[in-house]
């Protein structure tokens, strides 16, 4: 524990004051990792990653493999996905041989380092050559995979692309036939200004059927010219004509810069970037077309990298590397990153962990309470604020990734930009690419230093840490995380402990038995195969008494199975978000959910009741019957799943307090074994959950369940669209202006049905739909509210 104390220690001395800004942020600093400061500048020994993607989509054109080459070794780092337009493509992150360079070949790749990013971001770069942190390489596509093997890639690196990309960044297109042109623009990018900062093209496809003369709509319309060649005269008064007047036409497309490759949300449709292009008056860069696709990732890639060392940094430092770096990944990633994967999921389990932990945790120690108190307490052991607080303490806010990578405003560190007056002053001036310097100019991006995140923000990362924690090691693994990052149990250093001492805590005292009563632990054994270590324990939960022995197994009951739900719904539904998640287990959990299997279950059969609980029971049960029959009858007619059929029923409460007390004692009787515990899940819980609650099935009506899950989600762009056939409607489910589900149906309210049904099971298969159509999240939280509502409106008029 003295450990733990000297890394909150450390943290607390490096962490900055913060400052309280709109909506109840705090401003925090951001940190950026401690690799790129262990560089050693003069060594001409680099370390190489290669970097290759890789997609079997028809629409992703080719993506020439890379390297980068850093002067310290890079850890092994896992892949991740890369997002071209909402399409995922593959991309991983291979360590090869480290490399030792002469001079000159140092200087080469600098140059084409330093080249290859003012082409990439359209901006004057600059660097000294001893200021460069890493380097960029194309390799050849063709050389042998050497899978299992570090492989050495100094003879892969195309040094020929190289000193000729350096040399001579771009050169004329050969217009002189059709062939020659075919063969300019085979795998390259074009430009139809021969300067370096300018827009960019890739080739499409060269039009034999256009000529410099024709005139093409998209681009003669708006000028009001007559031909291709009119509207380039219209644009330049020195413009001396062309040589090749049958020359065929270029189609092209823009290449799209400043992109964020690590979000997987389709960007919002723009005005079709198709140009027409006049060969000759064109050049093409001596890199290939592939080389740049991958050059225009590697912002993002860089990024992404370090994302992954930070979280490296954070396990080191505070959590002694105990748990997996994905899962620690993921829960540090705020959904304001617009990443593929953010913390949400990892919350829900964390915080039912927490709330298992400190109810086990306070029955053990203060079991004399009464149950409002062991509420109270467990609401102050495990609140936002104390959580918020802990994490504090620290130094967790500054490895939480809150922001998302903005490619526009991306600078290699060490990097300078050129003033506008010296813009021109290295186009074709190499010698001075890498050795100009700008003194005393203030590094740019200060933002970037900096971060706002909310209290509840800082309080779910912990809790989403804690939920990587148990999956990466169980329950005793979680405990350790929630003592690393001080959560108050100063009475247990150990799992095994605690649990131990909870099985110990009840006194032996057997209950009194009230006369109402004709059941036993041992008929509770028999009926359901159940063992309890200390059977006064389900005497005590049997017997009904208002005891604080009854209250504490209540309390603990209540908590462990909620936890068991929360892993049950995370384990079952893999692709689902958190909000449909969280939809789940309020269904799960609910009241009447858990009366209804308490009912229909063997751990009621042999119980007997009094008069007044008797007339409840029986009550509750026959209506819950009654619409169980028409659930099912209306799930036929409507072939789907039968749904909450008592939903609508209140259960009487004695019910679930002898569930819960019941399953409190199977848990502190056992202890520390939960194989009792799983049994009673699975038998009498589960196969119920599945038959009756899913997606699907959350509400009666579709729509409703459709409406809920978007709006846990927190998306409010949506449309349910109906078109009145001949004899038929058709139904569209559709998100941000993306179809989801259509169906015709001879009935209106079916078909609106049936498409919502179709809806559900996508958004049920496929967790990344809501994350590539989505973007929500990204809007001010007013308008987004105000959106929602109006779709309610208009869905209700409908």
């Amino acid at each position: 524990m003295a450990q733990h104390h000297d890394v909150r220690s450390r943290a607390n001395a490096i962490q900055p004051k913060t400052s309280i800004g709109k909506s109840g942020t705090r401003q925090y600093h951001r940190r950026t990792p401690q690799f790129w400061s262990d560089v050693i500048p003069t060594s001409q020994t680099l370390h190489p990653t290669i970097v290759s993607l890789s997609c079997n989509d028809a629409g992703v054109r080719s993506l020439a493999p890379m390297l980068i080459l850093t002067r310290c070794p890079l850890p092994k780092l896992e892949g991740y996905n890369s997002f071209l337009k909402g399409i995922p493509v593959t991309t991983q992150l291979r360590n090869g041989a480290p490399v030792i360079l002469d001079a000159g070949q140092l200087q080469l790749l600098g140059q084409f380092t330093v080249r290859l990013c003012r082409i990439v971001m359209n901006k004057p770069f600059v660097s000294t050559l001893d200021d460069m942190l890493f380097f960029f390489a194309p390799i050849d596509a063709t050389a042998p995979d050497e899978t299992g093997r570090t492989p050495s890639v100094v003879a892969q690196i195309s040094w020929e692309m190289v000193t000729r990309f350096v040399m001579t960044w771009s050169i004329p297109i050969n217009a002189e036939t059709p062939e020659c042109i075919e063969q300019a623009i085979h795998d390259a990018i074009i430009q139809d200004r021969r300067t370096e900062f300018t827009r960019r093209f890739e080739v499409i496809k060269l039009r034999r059927d256009l000529t410099p003369f024709s005139r093409i709509a998209d681009q003669c319309g708006e000028s009001g010219s007559s031909s291709l060649l009119d509207v380039i005269k219209s644009k330049s008064q020195s413009f001396a004509g062309i040589k090749y007047h049958a020359q065929p036409i270029i189609e092209a497309s823009v290449v799209e810069y400043h992109a964020n490759y690590l979000s997987p949300t389709i960007p919002p449709p723009t005005k079709p970037d198709t140009k027409y292009l006049i060969p000759e008056l064109c050049n093409k860069l001596t890199i290939p077309a592939s080389t740049l696709r991958t050059a225009l990732i590697l912002p993002s890639v860089l990024h992404r990298i370090d994302q992954l060392l930070l979280v490296k940094e954070l396990n080191a430092n505070i959590f002694e590397n105990v748990i997996s770096d994905s899962l620690l990944n993921i829960a540090a990633t705020c959904p304001s990153a617009c990443m593929e994967f953010d913390y949400e999921r990892l919350e829900l389990l964390g915080d039912a962990f927490l709330k298992y932990l400190s109810s086990i945790y306070i029955a053990a120690y203060h079991m004399s309470k009464t149950e409002h108190a062991m509420h109270e307490a467990r609401q102050r052991m495990v609140n936002n604020k104390t959580l918020t607080q802990i994490a504090l303490q620290t130094g967790l806010p500054m490895y939480i990734q809150s922001r998302p990578f903005v490619s526009k405003h991306w600078k290699p560190s060490y990097f300078e930009i050129l003033p506008s007056s010296n813009q021109l002053l290295l186009v074709d001036d190499v010698s001075t690419l890498v050795e100009y310097h700008q003194p005393n100019q203030k590094e740019a991006g200060t933002q970037d230093q900096i971060h706002w995140l909310a209290d509840k923000t800082i309080a779910d990362v912990t809790e989403a840490i804690i939920g990587s924690a148990y999956l990466s090691g169980g329950d005793e693994l979680a405990f350790n995380v929630a003592k690393m990052l001080g959560l108050a149990m100063p009475l247990v250093d150990q799992w095994q402990y605690l649990q131990d001492k909870i099985s110990v805590t009840c006194p032996n005292t057997p209950a009194r038995p009230s006369s109402s009563q004709g059941s036993s632990a041992s008929s509770i054994d028999g009926l359901v195969g159940l063992k309890f270590r200390r059977p006064e324990l389900l005497s005590q939960a049997l017997s009904r008494q208002n005891t604080a022995i009854c209250g504490t197994l209540t309390f603990v009951g209540d908590a462990i199975l909620e936890f068991l739900v929360v892993k049950y719904v995370f384990e079952r539904e893999p692709r689902l978000s958190s909000g449909g998640l969280s939809l789940l287990k309020a269904a799960m959990v609910s009241n009447s959910t858990l009366a209804t299997i308490f009912l229909s279950s063997k751990l009621s059969k042999g119980l007997s009741y009094g008069p007044r609980d008797m007339t409840s029971l029986n009550s509750f049960a026959n209506m819950t019957e009654v619409l169980r029959n028409e659930e099912y009858k209306r799930a036929e007619t409507e072939r789907r799943s039968p749904g909450q059929f008592w939903r609508t029923v209140e259960p009487p409460k004695m019910l679930i307090t002898l569930l819960k007390s019941i399953i409190g004692a199977l848990c502190m009787s056992n202890a520390p074994s939960h194989v009792e515990i799983e049994s009673l899940f699975e038998n009498e819980f589960k196969s119920f959950y599945d038959k009756h609650i899913t997606i699907k099935t959350l509400a009666n009506r579709p729509l409703v369940a459709f409406v809920e899950l978007l709006r846990a989600h927190g998306c409010y762009q949506f449309d349910i669209k109906k078109e009145d056939l001949n004899r038929a409607t058709r139904c569209q489910v559709i998100l941000h202006d993306h179809v989801l589900a259509t169906v015709e149906d001879q009935t209106a309210s079916y078909a609106v049905m049936s498409a919502c049904r179709s809806a559900l099971g996508m958004l049920e298969a496929n967790a990344m739909v809501l994350s590539v159509y989505c973007n929500c999240k990204a809007q001010p939280q007013k308008r987004r509210k105000d959106d929602f509502l109006n779709r309610l409106l208009v869905l209700e008029e409908q």
